[in-house]
């Protein structure tokens, strides 16, 4: 019989050894203690397992292996040990010269960087025209002041030489809190508290954009109107970008016969880039209501709701795109010159311009 002892550790065991096996047993009778043998990792095994515990690099664990491969496999010959892993003869004695079997945190690559690395040096011509360009504007980057600089003095040079002059000087434009919040306020942009309104046609003409979802489509309704006269106009699209806000103004600008000499936005992304270029081809300034502040456009708003509850409530919405803009076309032709407007005193939009023309005409006269 044999009897385990639980309260000793794990390889620890009794043994009572029977009479008549007692008998043929030299050994002592009784309780006997002993450890039971452990299997040892070979030397290479030991280096494996050395190498998980270190964490050592995918690379590191790479070379371990050409050693384990050089000292067991290949009887210590490099060549085989080369071209078995597929290695330059220089590359291995560099790492065999620093490998420690008692230290494999040796066989990791440390950074191949320069210890002493060159430092870049403009002319100091060059250094004076980037800095003085840079203390007129600013407001430009590297790619600007590239330009600038070889529009004055008729010699190229490199954006980056630029950007090392800007950070040399410490001329970079570091936005905090307060400047963050001054640029949602734009105040770089024309407001339209500092225009002088007049009361007169295509003076101001306003712009603003509807936004719609129906069954699982967005359209995007761009309208725009003259604040005076009320002659408006709107289109349908699927996208959202500036070149639609330069269409629908393209439109506009052929129906009022050109006569727009300020234009209103909100900040949207729609009235930037090409509808931004259209106008300052035209040289027609652009002013900008203030973030949330709708009433700082309140003749383009009250004709979005009227878009909405003449138009589109009356059952004229559909997701044909090109259908959904002949309805509109022809309820804008209604709109500007057969309903009356109470503000014009009763008046259609077409009628009253008509009427102020021939009142500037006879004045001229």
């Amino acid at each position: 019989m044999r009897y385990i002892a639980d309260t000793f550790p794990v390889q620890y065991r009794y043994e009572r050894c029977p009479i008549m096996k007692a008998l043929h047993d030299p050994r002592p009778q009784g309780f006997r203690l002993w450890q039971a043998e452990k299997v040892l990792l070979n030397k290479y095994d030991r280096w494996r397992k050395s190498a998980e515990l270190l964490k050592l690099s995918k690379r590191a664990k790479q070379k371990v292996e050409w050693f384990i491969y050089y000292f067991s496999k290949a009887n210590q010959k490099a060549l085989v040990t080369c071209r078995y892993f597929g290695i330059g003869k220089t590359v291995f004695y560099k790492w065999l010269s620093v490998f420690d079997e008692t230290n494999l945190r040796g066989l990791e690559e440390g950074s191949r960087a320069p210890v002493t690395r060159r430092t870049p040096v403009a002319q100091p011509l060059v250094e004076q025209r980037i800095l003085a360009l840079r203390k007129l504007h600013p407001e430009y980057g590297k790619m600007k002041l590239q330009h600038l600089y070889q529009f004055h003095f008729k010699e190229p040079v490199s954006s980056w030489q630029c950007q090392l002059i800007i950070e040399k000087y410490k001329l970079q434009r570091r936005a905090d809190k307060t400047a963050k919040r001054f640029k949602k306020q734009s105040l770089s942009k024309r407001r339209i508290q500092q225009l002088k309104k007049q009361q007169k046609p295509g003076f101001l003409v306003a712009f603003d954009s509807i936004e719609l979802h129906w069954i699982g489509k967005r359209i995007y309704i761009v309208t725009a109107i003259d604040t005076v006269s009320k002659i408006a106009w709107a289109r349908a699209y699927t996208s959202h970008t500036s070149a639609t806000a330069k269409d629908l103004f393209q439109r506009l600008y052929v129906l009022v016969f050109g006569n727009i000499s300020n234009a209103l936005q909100d900040n949207g992304s729609e009235f930037e880039k090409h509808f931004a270029e259209a106008l300052a081809l035209l040289d027609i300034p652009q002013y900008f209501s203030r973030v949330k502040t709708p009433k700082d456009n309140p003749v383009c708003e009250r004709f979005n709701r009227t878009v909405k509850s003449e138009f589109l409530r009356m059952g004229n919405m559909t997701t044909d795109l090109q259908e959904l803009n002949r309805r509109l076309s022809a309820w804008l032709i209604k709109y500007n010159f057969y309903r009356p407007h109470q503000t014009l005193n009763y008046q259609t939009p077409i009628a009253y311009y008509t009427q102020y023309l021939q009142k500037q005409y006879l004045s001229a006269m």
